[in-house]
């Protein structure tokens, strides 16, 4: 059983600055969590849904990770700098439109071991 989760676009527009996480399963949202592990990654990116961001100017849901499991920490993970041997990760449809990691742009691979999702953001583990 594979699942997605992607970024909570309703909550980001709360406040930017704190993530929430949406999980899908069998295209149907599963739960909500501001901390999730996640192990055997791929990195996703619907093109025809980051055309459409492009076009329209308007946040959709145009990327994803889908991993083969994930556990959700008994306690919101709380920390002011990525975890030692993660690296922080994201997608921007303006910029590079794939999954980057953020501290030097460098694209992501498309398969990584696990990924550390948190109010920060997502942590790829290197």
């Amino acid at each position: 059983m594979r699942i997605d989760a992607y970024r909570n676009l309703n909550a980001a527009k709360r406040d930017m600055a704190v993530y929430i996480w949406s999980l899908r399963l069998d295209g149907k949202v599963a739960g909500h969590h501001a901390s999730i592990y996640l192990t055997d990654v791929d990195l996703r990116v619907q093109p025809g849904g980051l055309a459409r961001v492009k076009r329209d100017s308007r946040r959709t849901v145009y990327a994803y990770l889908r991993a083969a499991s994930y556990r959700v920490p008994s306690t919101d993970l709380t920390m002011t700098a990525p975890p030692a041997g993660y690296r922080p990760l994201t997608c921007n449809p303006y910029k590079e439109g794939v999954f980057v990691f953020a501290d030097d742009r460098t694209p992501a691979p498309l398969h990584l071991s696990s990924v550390l999702l948190t109010p920060l953001g997502a942590f790829a583990r290197v």
